[in-house]
Order: structure tokens, then C-alpha cells, then sequence
């Protein structure tokens, strides 16, 4: 039996709350994390953000009938969203939205089947995904499973958590003696962030030119070592630990991408 795909097409954002429209299906509210990055393999240029970036992978977008919120990069705030749809498939909503591309160049499933697009106004905020809220959108998949159209020409794939998860922290929080380790292991969101920094950490200290390059693999260390110092003297401090971790998930691919 051919699966049906159904895609929610944006102008400016809006919530995803168990709300139904005509041709389309209901749309579950809750959270939704982002589980994949997605970049077009067959590009020929250089994208500011890399498969699985740690810079997404991790975040988080809200959805409910009043508001939808985020903690992506690129922040939003939708308000009271208006819904309408039509028919389409997912390598023509690509190729229209994104140009020169389809879901093969994002490795992701045939978008051959049709699909429901819904187009979503926000009476006040935006959207702002795919670099202009004209071209954006949401695929709804499954009631746990949507993907988002995002910036420069990436796809992110999201599961539905309901609540935030538990927090996940890369580190034993049995271990944790600093406020700041206790802290990250209270709260999902600062977990998350503690994730992505470490996976950021991995791939430039894994990277091939500090492999073979001692000296400054010991450099990255140390200036890691001193991040943390750094880190650890916002104690509880959520809002300290947010900005330090975004900052330095930052700095670190921004090494990866050199």
C-alpha cells in the first residue's frame, strides 16, 4: 500500500496543535526535536551548515494552537496561525521551494507520492525558515515524524518528544560535582546544548589536520580545557550556561568548516 506523505508549506510560522483542515490531517501539538540534518549532496557550493550539524540536531521547535517557538539558530515566534491547503508531491515541493534539487539529493524517501501541503500564515511574527517565509514548510509524515524546509537549503527531520526528554547530558551525571554539571543534568534543553558542543568537540579534534598535527591538537585542548573552566563559573546560572554553550558550540564549527 503506497504510504502518503503530507506537507505543511509556510508563509511565516505557525503551531501544530491538534488542529484539522480541510484535506489535511490533524496536527499533533507538542514538542518536536530535531533528530536529522539534511543537506543537498550534489551541491556545488559550500553550505553554512554540514549533515547532522550539531548546531541543530538537538533543538527544539513548540507547537501548539496559540504560538509556535524554537531554540534553532534562526529563532521565531509564530502567532495565531491561519491554515490552507492543496496537492503536491515532495520533489515538486523541493524543486519549487529550494530549486535545482530533489528528495534523492537529501537522501531522503521518494517524493513521489502526493502529498498535502498546507500553507500557514502568522497573524503576527514569522516563520522564518528556507531563508524567506514564502518557500518554507512542514512535512508531516506521521504523527511523530515532520520535516522542516529550513535555511540555506536544508532539510531537518523531527520526532515528537511531547514534553522535553529527559536530560542526556555527554557526561555521568553520577559523576557531576560542579553546580554547572548538576544544573546541565537537571534540564533537557542545557543537556542537549552539552551534547552538541561535545559532537562539536569530536569532529574538530578528530579533524585531519590536527590528526597529524600534535602541536595543535594540544592547543584545541587546552583552549577546551579553559572553556570549561570558563563554563563552570556560571555555577546554576541558566541562562550563563545557555549562552556559553551556544558560543562555543559555535567557535568549534567554526574550525570544522574552515
Amino acid at each position: 500500500m503506497k504510504r502518503l506523505v503530507f506537507f505543511i508549506l509556510l508563509i511565516n510560522f505557525t503551531p501544530l496543535a491538534k488542529l484539522s483542515f480541510a484535506g489535511a490531517p490533524e496536527i499533533p501539538e507538542g514538542i518536536w526535536m530535531v533528530e536529522k540534518t539534511s543537506i543537498n549532496i550534489n551541491s556545488e557550493r559550500t553550505l553554512n551548515y554540514q549533515y547532522n550539524d550539531p548546531r541543530l540536531n538537538g533543538r527544539y521547535i513548540s507547537f501548539n494552537k496559540n504560538v509556535v517557538r524554537t531554540n534553532l539558530p534562526e529563532k521565531f515566534e509564530c502567532n495565531s496561525p491561519g491554515y490552507s491547503s492543496s496537492t503536491s508531491d515532495l520533489n515538486e515541493l523541493i524543486l519549487t521551494s529550494i530549486g535545482n534539487a530533489n528528495a534523492s539529493d537529501y537522501e531522503v524517501e521518494s517524493g513521489s507520492d502526493k502529498i498535502t501541503a498546507i500553507k500557514i500564515v502568522c497573524k503576527s511574527g514569522s516563520f522564518g525558515g528556507a531563508d524567506t517565509g514564502v518557500n518554507s514548510w512542514v512535512a508531516l509524515i506521521n504523527d511523530h515524524t515532520i520535516i522542516i524546509n529550513w535555511y540555506d537549503d536544508t532539510l531537518l527531520t523531527l520526532k515528537k518528544t511531547g514534553n522535553l526528554s529527559a536530560p542526556n547530558p555527554s557526561f555521568d551525571c553520577k559523576k557531576a560535582t560542579a553546580k554547572s554539571e548538576i544544573k546541565i543534568c537537571s534540564d533537557a534543553i542545557l543537556s542537549s546544548y552539552d551534547q552538541s558542543v561535545n559532537k562539536a568537540w569530536w569532529l574538530v579534534k578528530n579533524s585531519p589536520d590536527l590528526k597529524n598535527d600534535l602541536r595543535s591538537k594540544e592547543n584545541m585542548l587546552n583552549m577546551q580545557k579553559a572553556w570549561l573552566v570558563k563554563r563552570n563559573r556560571c555555577d546554576d546560572d541558566t541562562e550563563c550556561l545557555t549562552r556559553n554553550m551556544i558560543q562555543r558550540l559555535n567557535e568549534l564549527m567554526a574550525r570544522s568548516n574552515q
